[in-house]
């Protein structure tokens, strides 16, 4: 997977998902810059971090989201408004259904990845995966029936990929419809044997959903694991890098 350097103009085309990879860990007057970008909700929101390295991070997210965000739609920055769904989702204002891009935010450790597509669901995850997790008591209490078995099932030297695989996965399902958690983990299954696609298999109670969205799986660093998931079939993926 090759992640070029990011045009300054980029044009995000009918069947086209954008993934931008943006690096954390940026000096102290990049943070500054992009400090100056933030609506007086996100300085707020920053400010409520406890210590200085998660807040940083924070706001080199978010200003890099508006800095994405201003180059597809010739906006400053600072200029782009938000609207939020009753979930949280955020969405571009005013939105023109053909010309403004629905996108999606994830970061961890000290990567952000920024997916765009100008169709309304999609969503991204991203995981740190050396980070110490409990995923056997996570698989048992989030993770399907069918999820859990296939964990169990992974030789224990894929085990910890093959859960940051089902973990991002099915967080990305979850951004994409936008249901927060009004929509229980366990009530969808996807695949996660390292190897194999990844691929939404099946929904409680909606015959047929795995047809209706597209899954791919991403490594946009050593040690981290992230997956898009958009609503539709056949997409074509492109990465780019924000640089700093």
């Amino acid at each position: 997977m090759n992640w070029s350097a990011g045009p300054e103009s980029p044009v995000l085309a009918y069947r086209e998902v954008h993934v931008w990879r943006v690096s954390l860990d940026q000096g102290l007057e990049r943070v500054k810059e992009l400090k100056t970008t933030l609506a007086q909700e996100e300085l707020d929101r920053a400010a409520r971090y406890k210590f200085d390295h998660h807040r940083s991070h924070f706001i080199v997210a978010r200003g890099s989201l508006r800095t994405i965000l201003g180059r597809y739609v010739r906006t400053h920055p600072s200029d782009i408004k938000f609207s939020y769904s009753s979930h949280g989702k955020p969405r571009i204002l005013p939105a023109n259904v053909n010309e403004t891009p629905s996108f999606n935010l994830s970061h961890s450790g000290g990567i952000a990845l920024i997916a765009l597509t100008l169709c309304d669901d999609i969503g991204v995850d991203v995981e740190y995966s050396k980070r110490s997790v409990r995923d056997r008591k996570i698989a048992e209490r989030f993770f399907s029936n069918g999820e859990a078995k296939a964990l169990e099932d992974v030789s224990c030297d894929l085990k910890k990929e093959a859960f940051f695989n089902c973990w991002t996965r099915k967080e990305a399902y979850i951004k994409a419809i936008g249901g927060g958690l009004s929509c229980p983990l366990d009530q969808f299954e996807v695949s996660l044997t390292p190897g194999d696609p990844a691929a939404l298999l099946s929904v409680k109670g909606e015959p047929g959903a795995s047809s209706r969205w597209w899954m791919v799986a991403l490594r946009p660093a050593a040690d981290y694991v992230a997956a898009v998931v958009v609503k539709g079939k056949y997409y074509n993926l492109v990465c780019w890098d924000l640089g700093q």
